[in-house]
This record gives C-alpha cells, sequence and structure tokens, in this order.
C-alpha cells in the first residue's frame, strides 16, 4: 500500500517529504496540476475537509474520476452549516468567522447535507455510504450525556452500593443517549449531522 498526498503549501510539502511521505506540491484550483495527477493512479482519493477551502470544488470533483482507478472510490468530507446550533447563531445574527471550526476563515464554501449530495451527484457521483462522526442535538447533549458523564466521573471511585448504582445509571443514560441521537440525527441530518462523511464511486 502506498499513500500519496497533495500539498498547496512548498514548506509544508518539504518537511512531510523529509518525514519519508510522498507528497505533490500544488493547488487543486490549478487545472495543470490537477491534469498532472494522471489517471488511474489512485484506487481510493480521499478529500478529508478539502472541498469547503476551494473557490470551486466542482472541477476538482470531476477529476477525481480521472484519478481512480477501475472500481476506486471516494472518501469526502465537509462540516454541515445547517446544523441547529448555526442556525441559532444566525438568528442572532453572529455569522463571525473564526480561527476555526465551521466558520474557519479559510473555508470559502458552505454545504448541507442536502446541497451536498447535490453538488456531487451533479459531478456523476453516487454516494454509497454516509458516515456522521457528531450528532447534534441541542440541550440534549448537556442534559443527556454531559451530566450523567460528569456523575458518572465523579462517583467512579465511591465503593459503596449506591455509588455503583448511580454510576450504572448514568452510564446507561450516555448509552440511551447515543443510540437516540443517531436515530433522531438520521431522520433529520440537515440538522443533526454536525460534521458528515461520504463514501462516494462514480455512478
Amino acid at each position: 500500500c502506498s499513500v500519496t498526498g497533495v500539498e498547496i503549501d512548498a514548506t509544508a510539502a518539504d518537511e512531510a517529504r523529509g518525514r519519508g511521505l510522498s507528497v505533490v506540491q500544488g493547488s487543486l484550483e490549478d487545472a495543470a496540476f490537477r491534469r498532472s495527477l494522471g489517471r488511474g493512479q489512485f484506487d481510493v482519493v480521499i478529500a478529508a475537509d478539502v472541498l469547503e477551502h476551494l473557490t470551486d470544488p466542482s472541477p476538482t470533483l470531476g477529476c477525481m474520476h480521472d484519478w481512480l482507478a477501475p472500481g476506486g472510490a471516494a472518501i469526502v468530507s465537509t462540516p454541515n452549516v445547517a446544523t441547529w446550533s448555526m442556525r441559532a447563531r444566525l438568528l442572532r445574527g453572529d455569522f463571525t468567522y473564526e480561527e476555526s471550526g465551521l466558520l474557519d476563515r479559510t473555508h470559502l464554501r458552505f454545504y448541507t447535507w442536502e446541497t451536498f449530495h447535490e453538488l456531487v451527484h451533479n459531478k456523476g457521483w453516487s454516494v454509497v455510504e454516509r458516515m456522521v462522526d457528531a450528532w447534534e442535538l441541542p440541550g440534549v447533549q448537556t442534559l443527556m450525556f454531559d451530566w450523567p458523564n460528569a456523575a458518572a466521573l465523579a462517583l467512579k471511585d465511591r465503593p459503596d452500593a449506591i455509588g455503583r448504582q448511580l454510576v450504572l445509571g448514568a452510564g446507561q443514560l450516555v448509552s440511551w443517549h447515543q443510540r437516540m441521537a443517531k436515530r433522531v440525527g438520521r431522520t433529520w441530518p440537515n440538522l443533526c449531522a454536525k460534521h458528515m462523511a461520504f463514501l462516494m464511486r462514480p455512478a
């Protein structure tokens, strides 16, 4: 198995090569650079939190077809701008850029669950698997996950039976919340999928 990375910054690319990694330096915004990556070179192409940093991601999504070997697949991830917390911020009139996170200063594009599916479909991709690394449920996170977790941590060294029962109850509540979060999230992914990833194949 071999891995080739793409890095826009020349200094970072040199540092990666110095650590024994295979890296090509260039910008995915550059059509000539995209062509230089060849055809049929890779079994898997991974664009992890990349597309939101591009002025126009469509050409890159198109070229990903060319980069893949027959039977290959692509994995793409991006944050979801339509979650509960982001909508609440917009209701307050808050769209302040930050150093990291959803409103990272370097983000040029923003996607929802639905608009991302539309984007990749229009570029000839079929989504075969959807992955979410964090579900967002307003208020429920604190009530049914953070507080029980904190209680279990505080009581874990308590030797008596009551302490053990409280820890068990808190753990069960956390487990229930996780199952419920996934169920609700899958019902309303546009509201609840905080960060999403997609396994795709050419349509």
